[in-house]
């Protein structure tokens, strides 16, 4: 575990990086943020909140035996989204669980 004095040193990083994206274990879409010097010259680590698999987005210190990041793994550049306006519901969630939530509150909302 992080000690307390890492923990607070690096939850000062900035953020300025987020990826959103689907567990393939468990399904949950998620967004995580991260430094974008992390990604670029370090090792990023997401835990998924669904299943708490951890995720490797980013190993550029050949921690894991390998130097990649996404852009390698998927083998195509990621997606790179510049305007918050595009950060939908459904663009964060997906379409079909957007459509579920939405079933769910009419259900819900009808009841009461």
């Amino acid at each position: 575990m992080l000690s307390r004095v890492v923990s607070r040193a690096l939850s000062k990083l900035p953020r300025d990086m987020h990826l959103v994206f689907t567990c393939k274990v468990c399904e949950t879409r998620s967004v995580k943020g991260m430094s974008k010097q992390a990604y670029n010259e370090g090792v990023v680590i997401c835990r998924c909140p669904g299943c708490q698999k951890l995720h490797l987005i980013a190993d550029n210190l050949n921690y894991f035996g390998q130097k990649r990041n996404l852009e390698d793994i998927l083998g195509q550049p990621i997606e790179t989204i510049t305007d918050v306006a595009e950060f939908s519901p459904a663009k964060i969630i997906g379409e079909e669980k957007l459509t579920q939530l939405q079933l769910e509150d009419r259900s819900l909302a009808s009841q009461s």
